[in-house]
């Protein structure tokens, strides 16, 4: 049985703090406008932490309908309990941003080799001697790596739990003018040959160069078709990757017949998914005629509702297999689930990798 979330959660569109006068009888520091009157603002109207006496209140009673779910979710501190697998040692350790370039084969002429870049946010908290996570970014179609931190809020997940963001870049497709995920591949001969998993695999083996990453925690997680290439990366990768999540995401080109084959790691995985999603239908099937909820267009690609019901055919179980269909949501990344999202994969280490 597949543990499902339905939830009405927005995203937490970006907070902006409001000055208060001096005499609005709140801790000092505290700007925001909603804070102390009686009802838990955060994250919708106020920062994380600005309005703890009222949320403490409303999360402590127990009671935490859809506007409440993200401030409760941050009311504890991170859980760092998980026992560190083995490192790679690394030679560089710097902090902060760093941009880079890896040369893979692009998708349209096997035999040429083009720059795919990535950033990295390192968090200030990264110590060489400890070995930290990885978690690899994957951005939806069209949409470039530089703008991910913003959107998806990483960067602060990542100082609070101690593990390496990477934004990857899309490769550019010279013949489409476009940035895309080869999710478009013909999965059942030339796998191997995929440009974006031989990307994934000479990205992850360069930050296991530069710092000492946990190899039992690198996960990968993406948005829209970004998304599509987490799940794939996941199950054509088992032995570089522990988890992933895949938000609003899909598969295509008979993607799901490779999973119906599948027999190897029941990799775990999260999905997110907004029930009122216009650009990636949630209960779209193959050949289906059309959406059940949003633009009546036809389905040529599987979503989470079908996805998630063939995985917990093909064995996955609620302790590798979660589910937040989300009720009131578009297509959109969630960044007030980066915290479940990451303590639920950080608590399962790839098995091969162990102390």
């Amino acid at each position: 049985m597949v543990l499902f979330l339905l939830a009405g959660c927005g995203s937490s569109a970006g907070d902006t703090d409001v000055a208060l006068p001096p005499d609005n009888g709140l801790p000092p520091g505290n700007t925001c406008m909603y804070a102390s009157d009686g009802l838990c603002d955060e994250p919708v109207n106020c920062v994380v932490g600005t309005d703890s006496l009222d949320c403490e209140a409303a999360c402590a009673a127990g009671e935490t309908p859809h506007l409440l779910a993200g401030a409760c979710a941050f009311r504890d501190p991170p859980d760092h309990t998980v026992e560190t697998g083995p490192g790679t040692g690394g030679e560089l350790h710097l902090t902060g941003y760093r941009d880079g370039t890896i040369l893979t084969p692009t998708g349209e002429n096997a035999s040429e080799d083009v720059p795919r870049h990535y950033r990295l946010f390192v968090p200030s908290s990264y110590r060489p001697d400890q070995p930290a996570p990885v978690v690899i970014m994957l951005p939806g179609h069209r949409v470039d790596h530089y703008s991910l931190a913003q959107y998806t809020q990483l960067d602060r997940s990542a100082e609070r739990n101690g593990f390496i963001a990477v934004y990857a870049e899309q490769q550019w497709r010279w013949q489409s003018g476009r940035w895309a995920w080869w999710t478009d591949w013909n999965w059942t001969s030339a796998t191997v040959e995929n440009p974006d998993l031989v990307y994934l695999r000479r990205l992850v083996e360069r930050i296991g160069n530069e710092y000492n990453v946990d190899r039992s925690r690198v996960f990968s997680v993406g948005h829209s078709r970004g998304g599509a290439m987490a799940i794939i990366a996941g199950l054509e990768m088992p032995d570089v990757f522990a988890g992933i999540c895949t938000q609003s995401g899909f598969t295509e080109f008979q993607y799901h017949e490779v999973i119906a084959a599948y027999s190897g790691r029941k990799v775990p995985m999260v999905f997110v998914h907004g029930a009122l999603d216009p650009d990636v239908c949630i209960d779209c099937e193959v050949n289906q005629m059309g959406c059940m909820h949003g633009p009546a267009k036809p389905c040529s690609a599987m979503g989470s509702d079908a996805l998630v019901e063939q995985l917990g055919a093909a064995g996955w179980t609620d302790h590798d297999l979660f589910y937040y269909r989300l009720d009131n949501v578009a297509h959109r990344w969630q960044p007030q689930l980066n915290q479940p999202v990451w303590d639920y994969l950080n608590a399962r280490p790839h098995p091969e990798h162990k102390p």
